[in-house]
């Protein structure tokens, strides 16, 4: 609905006043549920779920990065065993439970991260815990956003176009990224596979962590330009047709989902 139409000015008459503000505020936060924002309570209700269930099978070659303790990766093999997992854990600690996992579901298991080149980093974590979901190569992601002590661990770094190339891998049917504010460093550090379209999924999140590494929304839309890009809903997705700041900057939980243009007929739900 363009800005001008009447209904714009109607409701602008009547709730923007002060007293609607805290009403108005409550609307708003409402909203960005509906929109596909800030679901983390699940996976069912992030859309991530209806995701695997409807894609999983389709899945050849997937990359989990971030894999934590291995609930994602886990999920693809529960769906489809045939589907080879790659997961990628750079925490020392939360490795150890991956690989576990790793074995008893038989994907493969990795504790080193990716970036934009191959070397070595600082991940930060809570200091009174043995490993969080929260660990971040940003220190603030822990002290600023989530108010934490912290604790520093030096880990390997890889970009996933030298792992590609080293383990001779044709394609990447789906690249799941989940690294707390990392994930545009680790596209660059794919912009081989992405150019020479090896890469038909890409599930990232896009959330307040990107604030701290100072990523635009806009930063994704132009690096995958041969992608359309979509936001998950519990029961599907939400195309997200052109950049539009005042609706794609929001800086909240989201799962996004990226689909390479020649495959788009396969994978949209």
């Amino acid at each position: 609905m363009n800005m001008s139409h009447p209904f714009y000015r109607f409701y602008n008459i009547l709730f923007g006043r002060k007293v609607f503000y805290s009403f108005n505020r409550f609307l708003f936060k409402l909203s960005l549920r509906g929109l596909g924002i800030n679901n983390y309570e699940n996976q069912r209700a992030s859309g991530e779920n209806t995701f695997i269930e409807k894609t999983a099978k389709k899945l050849e070659v997937a990359f989990d990065v971030g894999g934590n303790v291995g609930d994602y990766a886990k999920t693809i093999k529960q769906f489809n065993k045939e589907c080879h997992v790659y997961s990628f854990e750079p925490h020392p600690a939360a490795y150890v439970r991956l690989a576990e996992v790793a074995k008893e579901h038989v994907f493969e298991a990795f504790n080193f991260g990716f970036g934009k080149e191959n070397g070595t980093s600082n991940l930060y974590d809570y200091a009174n815990t043995s490993f969080s979901s929260h660990a971040s190569i940003h220190p603030a992601v822990i002290k600023d956003i989530h108010k934490g002590r912290r604790v520093k661990y030096e880990i390997e770094i890889r970009s996933i176009d030298a792992f590609v190339e080293e383990h001779g891998l044709a394609k990447i049917d789906l690249l799941k990224i989940d690294t707390e504010g990392c994930e545009y460093d680790i596209l660059l550090g794919a912009s081989g596979v992405l150019a020479a379209r090896k890469v038909k999924l890409i599930h990232f999140e896009f959330n307040e962590m990107n604030v701290i590494s100072r990523v635009f929304f806009r930063d994704f839309f132009h690096l995958l330009r041969n992608f359309d890009l979509f936001r998950m809903l519990r029961g599907g997705l939400i195309r997200l047709h052109e950049y539009r700041p005042v609706e794609n900057e929001l800086f909240a939980y989201q799962n996004i989902l990226a689909v390479h243009k020649s495959c788009l007929s396969d994978f949209v739900y």
